[in-house]
């Protein structure tokens, strides 16, 4: 069994409010990506897992 890793609500704020300022097209760039990365000290795999599932949980019901 695997640990889900919960990422910091510092880091989950930083990217809901990228999310959100860009919802006609939630799809950062690699730079974008690189740049949120060392934002939140995570690592550019966690940001684009983060994107991925943030579309499916966050904007699809919307």
């Amino acid at each position: 069994k695997t640990k889900r890793g919960i990422l910091p609500k510092q880091a989950t704020r930083v990217l809901k409010t990228w999310l959100f300022k860009h919802l006609l097209h939630p799809y950062p760039t690699e730079e974008e990506k690189k740049s949120l990365a060392d934002h939140t000290n995570l690592s550019a795999l966690q940001v684009n897992n983060w994107f991925i599932n943030a579309r499916r949980r966050i904007l699809q019901p919307i």
